[in-house]
Formats: C-alpha cells, structure tokens, sequence
C-alpha cells in the first residue's frame, strides 16, 4: 500500500478550508498525481508561466505546483520551478503517481533557495526518513521537534522513495548505524 499525508498549518495569506487540504489530486497524462508541498513559491511567476488567469486569492501556490506537474510532469516541476521558490524557501514536494497501467510511486523532492541575508530556514526545510517494519515515513522537521527521529534526505531534487530506500539501507551497512537502519523493507509489488 503507497500512501501520503501531509499535515500542515496554511500560509499567511493562503485561503484556508477542507477544499485546500493536501493532498491535492489531478489527472495527469499517463494517470494521476497526488501531491502535497511545503514552501512558498511566487504565485504570480508560476501563474503566468501556466498562462493562469483565475484569481489568485483563490488558490494556493501548492495548487498551482500541482497544475504544473499535472501538465510538464514531475520531473519537469521539481527543476523547472526552482526559481519561483521565493528566498529562503523551499520546494518540498510529496507525490504520488497512479499510471493508467495499474504500477504507482512515491516520490520525494526537496530544494532549499538560500539567500544571503534574512532568516535562514534550511533546517526548517529540511526532511527526514525513517523506516518501519512495513514502510517508510519521510516527514519535515516540525515532527522531529516532537520527538520523531530520522535520518536527513539530504538529497537536492526528485528522487523516488524506493531508491531512498535502497541508498538508506547501503548507508546503514557502510556507516555502521544501529540495525534498525539496515534491515530490508518489504518489496512493494503492485497487481496488474
């Protein structure tokens, strides 16, 4: 079973409500797109880049992450939007694809937009993994205040959660961290 949650307080600013909850979902070509962000991104940049002309009070900027994703492709919104992350930002993305085909993944992004000066952020930003018996968990760093431990992603862009996964178990043999880190996970097979 793939899932995602995605736990938030909204932005300054951002409309609030149930409708604005995360994950948001839209058909994609090859199937559908799950996505949950954290970070703040210039509404008015990646409007103007999707040709949006709805009003923009009544979006949010994770809405429109999801428009762009939607249409050019995950890949494609984890680079192409790295410059409408405002400073000292981030684009954290969650996603979860579902192909027409049947097979489906989680996957990862992170990117921290460091500026000189101001409030920096980057541990805010960042996020975490950690595995379980029957699954992994990648969360921010808010949880890790409340006691959740895990190990940083660490990684700059898109990356599928099964190949954290891999790499997580490679780094736990090789650095010694406790056995917990190095045991495999089940094998997700998906029934077609």
């Amino acid at each position: 079973m793939l899932a995602i949650f995605h736990a938030r307080q909204a932005s300054v600013g951002n409309p609030r409500g149930e409708k604005f909850s995360h994950p948001f979902c839209s058909d994609a070509e090859d199937g559908l797109i799950l996505l949950a962000h954290n970070g703040t991104l210039d509404k008015g940049k990646l409007a103007r880049r999707l040709r949006f002309d709805g009003d923009l009070g009544d979006i949010t900027d994770s809405e429109l992450v999801l428009k762009y994703a939607a249409r050019m492709g995950l890949a494609a919104a984890s680079t192409d939007l790295k410059d409408c992350t405002k400073p000292n930002s981030a684009l954290d993305l969650l996603a979860l694809e579902v192909r027409t085909d049947g097979r489906a993944e989680v996957f990862v992004n992170h990117f921290y937009r460091e500026t000189r000066g101001g409030f920096d952020r980057a541990k805010y930003y960042e996020l975490y993994q950690q595995s379980f018996p029957r699954g992994t968990a990648v969360f921010s760093s808010t949880l890790s205040y409340y006691g959740f431990s895990g190990r940083p992603i660490g990684h700059d862009g898109l990356v599928s959660l099964s190949t954290l996964e891999r790499a997580q178990v490679t780094v736990g043999r090789k650095s010694g961290t406790p056995e917990e880190y190095t045991r495999p996970f089940p094998t997700r097979t998906t029934k077609q």
